[in-house]
C-alpha cells in the first residue's frame, strides 16, 4: 500500500457533498489503474 492516500470527506447530505466524493472516488479509481 506504499503511495495510498488516506482522505476524509465531512458528508453534509446535500448534493454538493455527494458529488466531491463521487468525484474523489472517481480520481482514486484512475490512478490505481
Amino acid at each position: 500500500m506504499k503511495g495510498k492516500k488516506k482522505i476524509l470527506v465531512a458528508m453534509s447530505g446535500g448534493v454538493d457533498s455527494s458529488v466531491a466524493a463521487a468525484v474523489l472516488l472517481e480520481q482514486d479509481m484512475k490512478s490505481s489503474e
